[in-house]
């Protein structure tokens, strides 16, 4: 199974009608969760870069005006690293 059917089925056993939020298990930030369909990203800066490790491998997101336009898996799109959190 991937990960979408993993939380399908996990919403659906559970019961879940209301909003809820996925993590990625391997990696960590921090994050104050609000109600929304959304996904986190991290803008890299000079700052922060030295702490996102093995950035070929990360996935990407643009947006536009605050609304998610693309993400995607090992392709340097854009200073926009999704960090694994996704909300719904």
């Amino acid at each position: 199974r991937n990960a979408t059917e993993t939380v399908r089925c996990t919403l659906e056993s559970l019961d879940v009608t209301g909003p809820f939020f996925v993590k990625d298990c391997d990696g960590a930030f921090k994050h104050t969760i609000r109600a929304g369909n959304y996904v986190v990203a991290l803008k890299l800066t000079s700052e922060n870069r030295k702490h996102v490790y093995d950035l070929p491998r990360m996935s990407f997101v643009e947006e536009s005006d605050g609304i998610l336009t693309n993400i995607c898996e090992k392709h340097v799109m854009s200073d926009l690293v999704c960090t694994g959190g996704y909300s719904f």
